[in-house]
C-alpha cells in the first residue's frame, strides 16, 4: 500500500473554553499516513481559493521543519500530492528547492 500525500484547503476556527468562536483563519493541512502539518497563513478565504495547487505545494515547501520533508518525500517516491481531489506533481522549481538543503 502506498503512502498517499494530501493537501486540503482548510478554515481554522479558534474557540474559547465555552466553545464560542474567537478567531478564524484560512490555509491548508498537509498529511500522509505518518504525519500532519498545518499552515494558516492566508489573510482571507478569497486569498486561499485564489491559490493554485502548485502555489499550495510551494507554500508547504517553504516550511523547513515539517513541510519541506513532506514535499521531498513526494519527489523521492515519485508520487503526486492530492489537492482538490486531483493528483498534482511537484513543480520542478519546488523540487529543486527542497533538495538544496
Amino acid at each position: 500500500m502506498s503512502n498517499r500525500l494530501f493537501i486540503e484547503r482548510t478554515r481554522f476556527t479558534s474557540l474559547d473554553s465555552s466553545g464560542n468562536t474567537v478567531d478564524e483563519s484560512w490555509g491548508f493541512r498537509a498529511y500522509d499516513d505518518f504525519a500532519t502539518t498545518y499552515n494558516n497563513g492566508c489573510a482571507s478565504l478569497d486569498e486561499l481559493i485564489a491559490q493554485s495547487p502548485e502555489d499550495l505545494i510551494r507554500s508547504l515547501a517553504l516550511d523547513p521543519i515539517a513541510g519541506r520533508p513532506f514535499v521531498r518525500f513526494a519527489c523521492e517516491a515519485n508520487q503526486p500530492i492530492f489537492i482538490d481531489d486531483q493528483p498534482v506533481e511537484v513543480p520542478q522549481d519546488v523540487a529543486d528547492m527542497v533538495f538544496k538543503d
